[in-house]
């Protein structure tokens, strides 16, 4: 069994982060797991400099909202030009969860647009293929305060809710708290205690 693991962002070279969750998600399991880290050619400091010129506020928010803005065009506009290694399952974060749904291979996606994309209207899109007379599998997992992830009520789709701690600042910072939640899979107990048992049942009923 082959799991490639697509990261979000389209222009970080360096995939530690993310090599470290899949070490601890497949840590168990017998199979051969590799992060591939797809890229857009974009530079985000090519994009960000009209909040400075303007005098503009939220500086941080609008370099993130202007990042997640690219990944997801290229992703759209460029679906077929994306190479990725064949896989038996597919997990991608944020943007890379659309180039994994396009796969039409088992997915579990976490951060995922998906529903926000087919909702309006782009139900045509190559990005997100309709999965209605699939039998591949989707776990999708969305934080209730992560802004760009929704259910994605599609047929054989498991949806994992993850809600905020009594201590996290996801909850108190209502500006940063949604770029927080975003991110804050790489890390969390849950997500990857639920996506190494589910792993476990998809290997054992192949």
């Amino acid at each position: 069994m082959k799991i490639v693991l697509l990261p979000g962002v389209g222009y970080h070279t360096d995939t530690s982060k993310q090599q470290t969750f899949l070490d601890k998600v497949t840590e168990d399991i017998d199979c051969e797991a590799e992060v591939f880290n797809w890229m857009h050619g974009q530079h985000l400091g090519d994009h960000t400099d009209h909040h400075i010129v303007e005098n503009l506020k939220c500086t941080h928010l609008r370099s993130w909202i202007t990042e997640v803005l690219l990944d997801f065009q290229h992703v759209l506009v460029n679906i077929d030009k994306i190479e990725i290694p064949e896989a038996d399952i597919y997990m991608g974060h944020s943007a890379g969860s659309l180039i994994a749904l396009s796969k039409k291979k088992p997915c579990i996606i976490f951060g995922s647009p998906a529903h926000l994309i087919e909702d309006y209207h782009y139900s045509e899109s190559k990005a997100i293929p309709n999965r209605v007379d699939e039998d591949a599998k989707v776990l999708n997992i969305y934080h209730d305060h992560d802004v760009l992830s929704y259910p994605y009520h599609k047929p054989h789709t498991e949806n994992f809710k993850i809600k905020f701690s009594i201590f996290s600042t996801v909850k108190y910072l209502p500006l940063i708290g949604p770029i927080a939640a975003h991110t804050s899979y790489w890390k969390n107990k849950k997500v990857i205690d639920k996506i190494n048992s589910t792993l476990k049942e998809w290997k054992k009923k192949a």
